[in-house]
């Protein structure tokens, strides 16, 4: 007989010529998945570190070692060997079914629990045949025992195990996800975790605990995926004398003065009677609710005061208003180029206004109505690059500073005003101070010079941020 009819050559000949090529090719597909950053390299270093060699080991033995011994280390390496094999069995089907899975797809949002439960059962049932095919063990009496203390352990849990199994297909359907937010009619908050057996809920008040079995039995509303934009809701009242319409229009327009409002959504005013009045506050999510509803009412208490109208039996102006307005007028005479006595000669003209800081005091490319003198308080000048959604911060103004000038010259500015802090402002009519102007060239020039200086710093203001100031930018005062 010839060697090459041995029966231990061609088994040996596959493992020295087999294992070598074997070993090269995935090295270099090892080397060309990392650096793809495949998961994959896990699973085939593992075939190539471990099942490889033991593969090949047991091969070698199988040739030389008696089959009928009890022990010996043919089985010894056999046993190792159906290890490695059920590890990477487990490891490439969590590869290929989860890892690689799709995004929304049913195998992205199997939960990790069901996950780990079918590689406990690929395990168990690995080396149960393992055990049978190397060592001849009877593990059919074993598996009956733990079918029978299954079903035994179920029948007495069935309740705690239907709400943990309850609550994890609610986490395989996904309803919510984490950061949203969701409304159980008894709690309301944000999603900070969720698990097999709980969702973590940020009410404002405090960390709220809901048992996922509680919301598979019970319906809840996602807030963050209803259709269209995002609304608060607010309810104020009014005098029932105050013209309604104007009512509403003052609503809209606090509203929409609200800082990062959604662009694709306008505030809605609605009258209930009898001086309600509901307004819907455009928001991005459920949780800037109650801070957009507090903001709002904190500035429509400044607005309805400037607007004369009546807010829950607070009057539109203080008794003392007229006294207010005399000592504004001392105080900012030296403004308009007047002593004391001529300046309160133009108490029945002027009038205080009080902003809420944030406010916008005087709007972009509108004709100003009235000069405005800072009594109290900072004010900030802003105008947007030239394709930039943003405003820049130009100059501030403070005490003594006038806003507004161009209402003489009955022409628009060309960047915004907004209250830094709570601000008082002195209001002096367009004609009033138009005539002031008229009769007093020295106020005139001095005005001219104001605005001169303040369109410098404004270029200024934007060479420092790297861009240049809009063409039309010519009045910002």
């Amino acid at each position: 007989m010839s060697i090459v009819q041995e029966p231990w050559f061609w088994p040996t000949v596959l493992v020295v010529v087999g294992l070598p090529i074997a070993i090269v090719i995935l090295s270099e597909a090892i080397v060309m998945l990392d650096r793809r950053g495949s998961r994959a390299v896990g699973v085939l270093t593992l075939v190539r570190n471990w099942v490889l060699p033991t593969g090949a080991l047991l091969i070698l033995l199988w040739q030389v070692e008696d089959p009928e011994l009890e022990l010996s280390w043919g089985r010894i390496v056999a046993t190792v060997f159906g290890f490695v094999v059920i590890l990477v069995l487990v490891n490439g089907i969590n590869h290929l079914m989860f890892t690689r899975a799709a995004k929304g797809t049913w195998r992205e949002r199997i939960p990790s629990i069901f996950v780990d439960i079918a590689r406990v059962v690929v395990v168990v049932v690995g080396i149960g045949l393992l055990m049978s095919w190397v060592w001849d063990a009877d593990v059919a009496g074993l598996f009956t025992a733990l079918g029978v203390t299954s079903i035994i352990v179920g029948l007495a849990l069935q309740h705690a195990v239907g709400g943990v199994i309850s609550g994890l297909l609610l986490l395989f359907e996904q309803p919510f996800e984490q950061g949203e937010w969701i409304d159980t009619g008894d709690v309301r908050g944000r999603v900070v975790e969720v698990n097999w057996r709980s969702v973590h809920l940020e009410t404002g008040d405090g960390l709220r605990i809901v048992p996922n079995a509680v919301l598979a039995d019970a319906p809840f509303t996602n807030l963050s995926r209803t259709p269209g934009p995002q609304f608060a809701e607010a309810t104020v009242e009014f005098d029932p004398s105050d013209p309604p319409n104007d009512v509403k229009r003052l609503l809209v327009a606090t509203a929409a003065d609200l800082p990062d409002r959604p662009a694709d959504a306008v505030p809605e005013a609605t009258t209930d009677g009898a001086g309600a009045y509901r307004v819907a506050i455009p928001v991005h999510s459920p949780g800037e609710r109650s801070g957009a509803v507090e903001l709002f009412r904190t500035r429509l208490w400044y607005a309805a005061r400037r607007a004369g109208l009546t807010q829950s039996g607070v009057p539109p102006v203080d008794e003392g208003a007229a006294a207010d307005v005399a000592a504004a007028l001392r105080g900012e005479a030296s403004v308009l180029n007047l002593d004391p006595t001529q300046a309160e000669a133009l108490g029945g003209s002027a009038r205080l206004e009080r902003y809420a800081a944030g406010e916008t005091i005087q709007a972009h490319g509108v004709v100003p109505d009235a000069v405005r003198i800072v009594v109290e308080g900072r004010v900030v000048m802003r105008a947007a690059p030239e394709g930039d959604s943003g405003a820049l911060a130009l100059f501030e103004l403070g005490r003594h500073d006038p806003i507004g000038l161009t209402a003489i010259m009955r022409r628009p500015i060309d960047a915004s005003a907004a209250a830094l802090t709570d601000a008082t402002m002195l209001v002096i009519p367009g004609d009033v101070a138009a005539g002031l102007v008229h009769d007093d060239p020295d106020l005139a020039r001095e005005f001219g010079e104001e605005l001169e200086l303040r369109m410098r710093r404004a270029r200024t203001a934007f060479a420092g941020a790297g861009v240049e100031a809009p063409i039309a930018l010519r009045v910002a005062g």
